[in-house]
């Protein structure tokens, strides 16, 4: 009899203790696992982080996760806009400011063209500004002054009157310019006349050529505005006081239009 009461209560605890594991959670049965296991690392924190993990279901540790790439988002800079640049609508420059006329007068200049532009004479504006559009204001070259026909062995050449081309004989491909140089629209040309003629010279240019734009472009473009400023700066030159101005600095600076 006590062999089999024995038995009995060896087999009752074995299944009270087997009944116990089924009820349990499995972390509970992986902690008990564990802490019967020797540790056999240095570092505690780790097995703390994988308890932690094992009670936490599986969907919430792939939410976890994507809401830790979301915040890993790094932001794009954005491209930073080139700053405009400011274009005056018209081509008339201010008057220079004293500073600047100081360090113009400092300068050396080994052409009559660099002095009178560099030195912003009222001159040398005219000139710059008759060369830009002297089509409107003279015809150059003269077609009574031209031959009737290129010269034997010559053909004309196309956008130059005045101007042939080799075609036969000796030296084809050379040029023959008969064109009357000394009328030419050149910056030693005009240099050499006085202010007062240029100033009449582009105040027709200007005139002529607003006319074809507006004819072309009708009224009230940007360009027509542009021509107003300038036929309004034209009308205002002193033509005695810059002939002078004129002599002045090409004096100071050692140079002749001849």
């Amino acid at each position: 009899m006590s062999d089999s009461t024995d038995e009995e209560e060896f087999t009752g605890n074995v299944g009270d203790e087997e009944s116990s594991n089924d009820d349990a959670p499995l972390s509970s049965l992986a902690r008990s696992a564990k802490r019967s296991a020797p540790n056999y690392n240095e570092d505690d924190d780790d097995d703390d982080d994988e308890d932690d993990d094992d009670d936490v279901p599986l969907s919430s540790l792939i939410k976890t996760k994507k809401s830790e790439k979301k915040t890993a988002v790094v932001r794009k800079k954005e491209p930073v806009s080139p700053k405009k640049r400011k274009v005056s609508a018209t081509s008339v420059p201010k008057p220079p400011s004293s500073s600047s006329s100081n360090n113009n007068n400092n300068k050396s200049y080994e052409f009559a063209s660099a002095a009178l532009y560099g030195m912003e004479s009222a001159k040398g504006l005219l000139i710059q500004r008759l060369l830009c559009r002297w089509w409107y204001a003279m015809t150059w070259p003269d077609p009574a002054q031209l031959p009737s026909q290129p010269p034997a062995g010559y053909d004309s050449l196309e956008g130059f009157p005045g101007v042939y081309v080799r075609t036969s004989g000796e030296k084809v491909g050379t040029l023959k310019d008969v064109r009357d140089l000394q009328r030419a629209p050149s910056f030693l040309n005009f240099a050499k006349k006085p202010a007062e003629e240029l100033q009449v010279l582009l105040k027709q240019a200007l005139l002529k050529q607003k006319e074809e734009l507006i004819q072309r472009e009708g009224k009230g473009t940007a360009l027509e505005k542009e021509l107003d400023a300038l036929l309004k700066w034209t009308e205002k030159v002193n033509p005695t006081k810059a002939d002078k101005d004129a002599q002045k600095i090409l004096k100071a600076q050692g140079l002749s239009l001849d």
